[in-house]
């Protein structure tokens, strides 16, 4: 059964939230695309799933997967993988004959990046061709849609080819899945599949008005990235709509089969994601002995999942809003600047909400604040905030194009309605006490070693200096300051290890951490470390040591870095303010926890005594150059940072812990072979999924090769050369992203690329 009216976000991560809590967006947190499942304490095991596996972002051969927390090998395609454990999951549910969920986030068909050489076409003079070049040209599919477009009129450009090869091959994997359940008499009969997306298309904006429209033969109106830029582009009109606001951009498919469900039954009842969690609490009978949870913005559509289903009178005259954020500033830009230099303004406790005139509906003019991110439907009327216009999309129409504009006294009638209900729900929204929560990151969480505490999540920051970019948190003068909230469950003492970007210009940016409660760090008597930054690119330093006491339940602390000053390498000089280079920058993006249970504080330590002290620039630039002197020294460098640990504080520097390989490393990583095919125990690969695998395998083989032979040729340059373990571990960081700083080999954090300092994935 499919709906025609099925409205998803505009971004991917907003989406997901929408889905997973059954409430409107605004209301989780997530206003912008920041990132779920991620953050510590947040990832799925530790939210109520009780089994889970969590792929290495777009790394789509034999991944390194965390199942419950704990890194395993995988081996084969991704998505493969995936349903080889979803089936052997519902096998065992069924032994056991008890229900379940499922929730499958994939990779495939997201992200297809433009410009990937064709695999038919190696460029062998650059080296570009490689595993990314094999996996997003999907053979044996791509020559499987070339051969099925055979006399077409007009050609079809490479990027609609490689997307519908996606499709072919993501739908092959799907029916591995779709297989096992039908091959069951159990679950066939019992087992619903919902299908839908978490966005709009992203379409390039260089496609032809024709391939566009082989892309999207609807003829819908914009994408998840930009609307206008097609409209005034390509159609030379004036931009009139929200662009992430377009039907191209939130309405999406939605297709349910079942027990019961009317094959091939279609409804044109509005829906959006917040409507899947009550309908599958409904089908579980879940709804009726579990009400603990926040009010659901969404409502369950178990009544039309039937033969004969009727809309209920609330489906009838339901009003759906959304926010139109994109990636793009200009598509919405109160959003943007709210999430990314402005943030909520935070009561002394930081807890209380505070609402800006920024959050605003309307300025004190009258003037569209956060009206103009608004877009809205009831019935078959469709309204943008943002210039008060209304469609009227009937008739299978979904273009919000002049012909379908409602104008005159009807138009106004009808958009005053739209602005009044648009004008409570933002109301609602604000006065809903989560509407603009940022994670509390919880250290220690069931019994934890590491906690990745990311700058993102900030509740607070020096406010005209900085903002939120990307990940990451930029710092640009003395007196910036960015604080975080944590709850601490494990206490003692932690490494501290901070990953950041930056191209500093020889010069030293000297750092404080404090942590402790706000009005502690106020008054300066929180528990503080100061450190300093010296490498330039994409880096991780060891800042020393932070004893952490636990807090009481619902009392969380504060984390708040602050740049004190920034000196001269030379000589050790204040430099006042910025640099007059404005392309010198510092970007944050972790601060990384590790207990550290066998560590004694040393006084002599040069590691403690940077905690301890080097409180001015000149003196973090003395400590980092007796840093490197002493490194000069020792005579052997830690294999590991639990050989490193376990030294003395006095012969291991800040750099060689930071470089080392990660205690804790599985021994059957020394042994992985690349070589090896996928090893599927659940279900039976098609000809056509273990030829693409081959393909990728060999890209992969050539690549890994490749790396090998120049680590190999820059550690003959080094003294001693390279153990086994730590040949591993730089494999390891080449293909999965993974920098230094991580000291334990344990929910690993991969930093944005430099210098574009966007990450592979938005979302997760």
């Amino acid at each position: 059964m499919s709906f025609t009216n099925f409205y998803a976000s505009p971004l991917c991560a907003m989406g997901r939230a929408q889905l997973l809590t059954g409430r409107d967006f605004p209301r989780t947190g997530n206003l912008f695309n920041t990132h779920n499942g991620r953050a510590s304490g947040y990832e799925p095991w530790s939210r109520g799933f009780n089994e889970s596996w969590l792929p290495s972002e777009y790394v789509h051969l034999d991944n390194l997967m965390r199942h419950n927390g704990k890194y395993v090998q995988t081996k084969g395609l991704m998505e493969p993988a995936l349903v080889d454990r979803m089936v052997n999951f519902m096998q065992r549910q069924q032994q056991a004959k008890q229900p379940f969920l499922i929730y499958y986030a994939p990779y495939a068909v997201h992200g297809i990046p433009v410009g990937i050489p064709n695999p038919s076409k190696p460029n062998a003079s650059d080296g570009s061709y490689g595993p990314d070049g094999a996996y997003f040209n999907p053979e044996p599919y791509l020559s499987m849609v070339r051969q099925q477009l055979q006399g077409l009129p007009k050609p079809t450009d490479e990027w609609n080819l490689r997307f519908w090869a996606f499709l072919a091959y993501f739908d092959d994997v799907l029916g591995q899945l779709f297989n096992a359940v039908a091959a069951s008499p159990w679950l066939a009969s019992s087992t619903y599949i919902v299908l839908t997306s978490d966005n709009g298309a992203d379409i390039p904006p260089a496609l032809t008005p024709y391939h566009r429209l082989r892309r999207m033969p609807s003829g819908m109106l914009g994408d998840k990235s930009d609307i206008c830029e097609y409209i005034t582009r390509v159609l030379h009109r004036k931009c009139e709509s929200t662009g992430a606001g377009g039907e191209g951009a939130v309405r999406t498919p939605l297709v349910v089969a079942g027990p019961g469900v009317p094959a091939g039954a279609v409804s044109d009842t509005l829906l959006n994601l917040a409507d899947i969690l009550p309908t599958v609490a409904q089908l579980a009978g879940a709804a009726a002995v579990n009400s603990q949870h926040q009010a659901w913005s969404g409502r369950s559509f178990a009544n039309l999942l039937v033969p004969g289903g009727v809309e209920d009178a609330v489906q009838q005259d339901r009003v759906l809003f959304t926010l139109a954020v994109s990636a793009e500033r200009k598509l919405c830009a109160q959003v943007w600047d709210v999430m990314t230099q402005l943030l909520p303004d935070l009561g002394p406790d930081r807890l209380a909400l505070k609402p800006q005139p920024m959050l605003a509906y309307v300025n004190e003019t009258g003037a569209p604040l956060m009206k103009a991110c608004i877009v809205a439907r009831y019935k078959e009327y469709k309204w943008f905030g943002h210039n008060n216009q209304v469609y009227r999309l009937t008739n299978g129409s979904h273009i919000e194009a002049e012909c379908n504009k409602v104008q005159g006294k009807l138009g106004e009638q009808i958009a005053a309605n739209f602005d009044a209900a648009a004008r409570w729900w933002w109301g609602d929204v604000l006065a809903e006490p989560n509407s603009f929560n940022k994670p509390v990151y919880q250290v220690g969480w069931q019994a934890d070693n590491t906690t990745n505490i990311e700058m993102e999540g900030a509740v607070a920051f020096q406010r005209g200096s900085m903002s939120v970019v990307g990940s990451y948190i930029n710092f640009t003068q003395p007196g910036d300051y960015a604080c975080v909230k944590a709850q601490v469950h494990r206490p003692g003492w932690h490494q501290v290890i901070t990953m950041y970007q930056s191209r500093l210009y020889s010069l030293l940016p000297a750092f404080k951490l404090s942590v402790g409660q706000h009005t502690q760090i106020q008054a300066g008597t929180a528990t503080s470390l100061s450190f300093t930054l010296t490498k330039d690119g994409s880096s991780a330093n060891f800042d020393g040591w932070l004893l952490l006491n636990r807090t009481a339940t619902g009392k969380p602390i504060e984390l708040c870095t602050q740049l004190i000053s920034i000196a001269n390498i030379t000589d050790g000089s204040n430099v006042a303010n910025r640099p007059d280079n404005s392309s010198w920058y510092v970007l944050i993006s972790n601060t990384r926890l590790i207990a550290d249970p066998k560590y004694k504080p040393h006084r002599n330590s040069l590691a403690a005594d940077a905690a301890d002290g080097a409180t001015t620039a000149s003196e973090a630039a003395y400590a980092s150059r007796g840093s490197a002197n002493k490194q000069q020294q020792a005579s052997a460098v830690p294999a590991s940072a639990s050989e490193a640990a376990s030294a003395s504080p006095d012969s291991v520097s800040a750099q060689q812990r930071v470089s080392a390989v990660p205690s804790g490393m599985p021994e059957s990583l020394l042994h992985y072979s690349m070589d090896q095919p996928g090893v599927y125990k659940n279900i039976q690969p098609s000809p056509a999924l273990q030829e693409m695998e081959r393909l990728v395998r060999a890209a992969e083989l050539t690549a890994s090769k490749a790396r090998n032979s120049a680590a190999a040729r820059s550690s003959s340059a080094a003294a001693g050369g390279s153990t086994a373990r730590e040949q591993a571990w730089r494999e390891l960081q080449a293909r999965f992203k993974w920098g230094d700083g991580q000291g334990v080999f344990d929910s690993l954090y991969g930093q944005c690329d430099a210098p574009a300092r966007v990450c592979r994935a938005t979302c997760t």
